[in-house]
């Protein structure tokens, strides 16, 4: 199966809905393989989001599905400022693209980013996106952010803010 083969399908919400899934059980996941992590982390929980291409395609505006990513955002705390970095891949069959690689990675959000933006996911988000602090966030900004978690999100386009 190649799973590296740019698809069209538009992304439907309940493939959104799948993402979700993925991501929430993804989340919980990562602090039993990097359990260090979860006392400074587990609880500091902003957003997941459908990110870069999948993302713009799912606006209508990208060039197609090759990979899925999805960026899982925390607070920043100040003891351990930087999360592991390292994209974790699943591959996923999902009904209208077969199978695909769905990559996650964890992002950091400065806490006064948070603080502007009063504890509400998209406007914490759109607040990251906007003042660029990171160059992860130079890069998600050049194309689009759909909400998947949590529930009050999904499905929201996060970036670009219009």
């Amino acid at each position: 199966m190649n799973i590296e083969k740019r698809l069209y399908y538009p992304i439907t919400d309940e493939i959104l809905g799948l993402l979700a899934s993925l991501a929430k059980k993804e989340k919980e996941d990562f602090f039993r393989r990097n359990p260090s992590a979860a006392p400074l982390y587990r609880d500091r929980f902003v957003a997941a989001a459908l990110c870069q291409g999948a993302a713009l395609h799912f606006l209508g505006r990208g060039n197609g599905v090759k990979d899925i990513d999805i960026h899982i955002f925390y607070i920043q705390h100040p003891n351990r400022r930087q999360l592991s970095r390292t994209v974790y891949s699943v591959a996923h069959d999902f009904p209208e693209f077969g199978a695909r690689r769905v990559d996650f990675i964890r992002t950091v959000v400065p806490e006064r980013i948070v603080a502007a933006g009063g504890g509400n996911p998209v406007k914490v988000l759109r607040a990251f996106l906007r003042e660029e602090p990171t160059k992860n966030s130079f890069y998600l900004a050049q194309k689009a952010v759909i909400g998947l978690l949590p529930g009050s999100i999904f499905g929201a386009v996060v970036w670009p803010a219009s």
